[in-house]
């Protein structure tokens, strides 16, 4: 039986469940906000704070996009917060290749996380933390200051955001207390 090549980046197929959910999730949840951003603005002025949220979110997404084509068995970067880390290179068997440094892989992105793509990959959950935090303080303030009830959309925005902040946050806060006793996720588990 032939051998399977290996996955070369995490926008090749085939896809987990789990990335196409969270990009799915990610988009109905961004094209919410901004169509309600967009319909309430004749009831409070957004268009500072919505290019503040257009710009946050570009950085995100295209961070998302280097990372997911980044091949992280490539050659590596240096972050300052990660070289006290001693990383080992390990085999990835759902990526089936060997990765400098492989932290875990994450099923969400379709990638391995290691040396090479570590600092983006706190990038990115760095902003997605930022991003649902404006979703959560902007869902509420509309469902329940602006429109005294809200909308329906107002709500979803409200759910959703706070349900992704709480695992971006959690996340990241895991990720700086292996970074504090220099651990990689393997070495955790």
């Amino acid at each position: 039986m032939p051998r399977a090549p290996p996955h070369p980046n995490g926008f090749t197929r085939p896809w987990s469940y789990e990335q196409v959910g969270l990009i799915a999730i990610e988009v109905l949840v961004t094209v919410l906000f901004c169509s309600g951003m967009y319909f309430d603005s004749d009831k409070v002025r957004v268009e500072e704070p919505s290019i503040a949220y257009l710009a946050v979110l570009m950085v995100r997404l295209l961070t998302y996009v280097d990372l997911g084509m980044h091949d992280s068995s490539s050659s590596s970067l240096d972050f300052p917060c990660i070289s006290k880390r001693k990383f080992e290179d390990r085999y990835c068997s759902k990526c089936k290749k060997m990765v400098p440094g492989l932290d875990h892989h994450c099923s969400w992105l379709n990638t391995c996380v290691g040396k090479s793509n570590y600092g983006r990959f706190l990038l990115v959950v760095t902003l997605g933390v930022v991003l649902h935090l404006v979703h959560v303080g902007y869902g509420a303030y509309f469902s329940f200051v602006v429109d005294g009830g809200g909308c329906w959309s107002w709500y979803l925005v409200l759910a959703l955001g706070a349900t992704l902040f709480g695992s971006c946050t959690s996340l990241i806060s895991f990720h700086i207390y292996l970074l504090w006793v220099g651990m990689t996720t393997y070495e955790w588990t």
